[in-house]
């Protein structure tokens, strides 16, 4: 690998933005408190994506319609495209996160209407929506689906009433009112609880970072991650933290 090509690789990431100088204090790292939670349902759908691409029709189009700074379809893209060939779209209200993730994907670009999208993905969507809007925007998506293979659905994850609502959040959800507010547009088929909101998760993310050092060491970070797969990553009602769910538009 030549000099340009190395320095090309470290763009994936732009890495020149996690060092920073506050109030005369340097830092290195930049941490993400509740960034286990988030990766547990990130890597819950996109495994979920990838078992479904194996084993039913393979997908053409998927849609993260509220995708952020676009994360989810980051990873998504990072799959071998002559393996998973689907093609990424991504829609988000705020354009400075538009184009966060225009800038990261390779392969993704902004959804259009005149499209029909096999998979449909809301993470982290509806609690940000006042609650009239949100017909008009399940209306909306409903009418987005490949109708052709009648295989589309949609999947969205929401936070659970098991976590205190946060300032920038209308409302966290029970199975009953995310199914209440899917009708009649979509009807949920599956579902699943993830991130069991308990102290040992709370040790996990506080091992993982803290006010005294970040942890690095990857043999450690490794056993952490394996044993909350083992323990923490599934959830129930009582206890799960976000709640995802698996929903075919009616038609």
């Amino acid at each position: 690998m030549n000099k340009e090509s190395i320095q090309s690789a470290e763009y994936e990431f732009p890495l020149h933005y996690i060092p920073y100088i506050k109030n005369d204090a340097v830092y290195l790292h930049r941490t993400l408190n509740w960034g286990l939670m988030y990766l547990t349902y990130l890597d819950y759908i996109t495994n979920f994506i990838e078992d479904y691409h194996e084993n039913w029709p393979k997908p053409r189009r998927i849609l993260d319609y509220g995708c952020g700074d676009g994360r989810l379809l980051y990873e998504l893209d990072k799959k071998e495209h002559d393996i998973f060939p689907y093609k990424l779209y991504g829609y988000d209200i705020n354009k400075r996160a538009m184009n966060f993730t225009i800038l990261m994907l390779a392969h993704g670009v902004e959804y259009t209407h005149a499209l029909c999208y096999d998979i449909i993905i809301l993470m982290q969507v509806l609690e940000h929506i006042q609650e009239k809007k949100i017909p008009s925007l399940l209306q909306e998506l409903n009418t987005l689906y490949n109708r052709k293979t009648k295989e589309g659905f949609l999947i969205a994850a929401v936070p659970t009433t098991n976590l205190p609502i946060i300032d920038k959040h209308y409302r966290h959800y029970t199975l009953d009112l995310l199914r209440q507010q899917l009708s009649p547009y979509f009807e949920i088929y599956g579902y699943q609880y993830l991130f069991s909101y308990t102290p040992l998760t709370y040790l996990f993310t506080r091992l993982l970072s803290n006010p005294l050092f970040d942890l690095n060491y990857a043999p450690l970070c490794r056993l952490i991650w394996q044993l909350h797969k083992k323990y923490t990553y599934y959830s129930n009602e009582k206890h799960g933290a976000h709640l995802v769910v698996f929903a075919k538009p009616i038609i």
